[in-house]
């Protein structure tokens, strides 16, 4: 019965993923309200260069179900990305966990780019059992376009098991 419950727990998450696949981020049914405040992302950027800034991974909460452990990941990047390009964005599990689920947000913080020419490609686990990670990933396309401002500010959250 114990393991009957955390498998619905975990096909939830891919059916809310299925549902929202081009919503914002995509609800967990693992996160509750008392959840910490996420660790500090150590950002970084090319110096001088705009539009570089890196934040991440962060491990934004951690979780118990049963026998099974979860982590929610974060990262973020900005990037500046020309028209009529696809670029992957994403998040990484830590060491020996897989992803099973997880979802992205456009951030308004130093974007220029033109929200209405960007398309999102496709989103999906990108699990490796040999070397025993996994990733939430996002590709981004953006039509052909005249518009000179192409900074895109995305940040990708990934749901990990042990």
């Amino acid at each position: 019965m114990k393991r009957i419950k955390e498998v619905k727990s975990v096909v939830s998450v891919f059916v809310l993923t299925l549902l929202l696949s081009g919503a914002v981020l995509t609800v967990s049914p693992f996160a509750h309200e008392e959840a910490p405040p996420p660790e500090p992302a150590g950002c970084t950027s090319q110096e001088g260069i705009p539009c570089t800034q890196m934040c991440g991974p962060t491990k934004v909460n951690e979780f118990t179900a049963g026998d099974e452990q979860y982590i929610e990941m974060s990262q973020s990047r900005q990037i500046n990305m020309l028209s009529g390009t696809s670029i992957d964005f994403s998040a990484p599990c830590i060491q020996g966990y897989h992803a099973i689920s997880g979802g992205y947000v456009f951030l308004p913080d130093g974007a220029t780019i033109n929200m209405d020419e960007l398309r999102i490609m496709s989103q999906q686990a990108h699990n490796d059992a040999v070397h025993h990670t996994g990733s939430w990933v996002v590709s981004i396309y953006r039509e052909h376009s005249d518009e000179v401002d192409n900074c895109l500010n995305v940040e990708v959250r990934a749901y990990c098991v042990k």
